[in-house]
This record gives C-alpha cells, structure tokens and sequence, in this order.
C-alpha cells in the first residue's frame, strides 16, 4: 500500500535551492520550507516501512525500535516517533479557522 502512495520518482523531483529560501516573498519562504519539512518526514516514514518491509521478508533483523513502530501501526496508532517529526499542533484542524 506504502508504494502506492509514496512515489520515489515524484519525491526526488521535489527540489528547493537555496535561491528558493531567500525569496522576498515571506508566504514563498514558508511553502519551501515547508516543502523541506515533509520532503524529510516523507524520506524518514518511508525508511521506516521499508524496514518494517525488509523484517517480515527476512531480509532483515527486527529491532526495538522498527518492533515499536510496527506495533503502533497494527494498533492503529500514529507512532510516536513519526509525531515527534511533526511541527505543529497536535490537531492539525485548529489551524484550519
């Protein structure tokens, strides 16, 4: 399911340059760095699952930490490390107003 909504290609063309983050435009300024935001949740989630992919092929040793997140996700959870990751409120609809 992961592959199907994480595209690689799609990801990799995602680019922000320095020039991009000394816009004079502050709303500019804020998309890109938001841009690099979830570009590094997206690669850090993705390291994850495929980890979580490499243990229950065998392909590689089960660890704590990939054990704790695993778990999290077969109890419907949002594991926590990947909420850590996240730069705002805890409900993401209160800055909908």
């Amino acid at each position: 399911m992961w592959q199907n909504i994480f595209k690689a290609e799609t990801y990799k063309q995602i680019k922000v340059s320095d020039k991009d983050l000394t816009t004079p435009d502050p709303v500019n300024q804020f998309v890109y760095m938001e841009m690099i935001q979830i570009k590094e949740l997206l690669a850090k989630v993705n390291d994850h699952i495929t980890s979580i992919s490499k243990v229950l092929q065998g392909q590689a040793m089960l660890t704590p930490a990939i054990q704790a997140i695993a778990t999290e996700l077969l109890k419907g959870s949002l594991p926590a490390i990947w909420e850590k990751l996240w730069d705002g409120p805890s409900n993401p609809s209160s800055w909908i107003r």
